[in-house]
C-alpha cells in the first residue's frame, strides 16, 4: 500500500499528472513575467525566477516519490523527504513575503 501512496503523491506533485507543487509555481512564474512586462517593474522578474526555482524543487521532490515508490523497502526512505519539504516551505514563505512587500 505504501508504494501506491508514494506513487500517487508523485502523480499529484509532478507535471505528468498533477497540479500540486511544480505546475502551479510554473504558471505563477509566467504570470509574474507577464506582470513585469505590463508594469515595467523588473522586480516581478526576480519573483518569477524564484517561483520557477521553487517549481523545480517540487519536481525534484516528486521524482523522489516516484523513485521511492519503486524501492523494495520504501518505508526505510521516508525520513529523507522531511528536509526537502521543510526547505520548500521556507522557500515558499520567503517568496510570498518578498512578493507581498513588492506590491505594498
Amino acid at each position: 500500500m505504501l508504494k501506491w501512496t508514494l506513487f500517487n503523491t508523485y502523480m499529484f506533485i509532478s507535471l505528468v499528472g498533477g497540479t500540486g507543487g511544480g505546475i502551479f509555481r510554473y504558471m505563477f512564474s509566467r504570470f509574474l513575467r507577464e506582470a513585469a512586462g505590463i508594469t515595467g517593474d523588473a522586480r516581478f522578474i526576480e519573483s518569477a525566477d524564484e517561483f520557477q526555482r521553487i517549481g523545480d524543487a517540487w519536481e525534484e521532490l516528486g521524482e523522489w516519490f516516484r523513485r521511492t515508490s519503486e524501492a523494495s523497502d520504501p518505508a526505510s526512505f521516508l525520513g529523507e523527504c522531511v528536509a526537502p519539504f521543510n526547505a520548500l516551505a521556507d522557500q515558499e514563505e520567503a517568496a510570498w513575503q518578498r512578493l507581498r512587500e513588492l506590491v505594498q
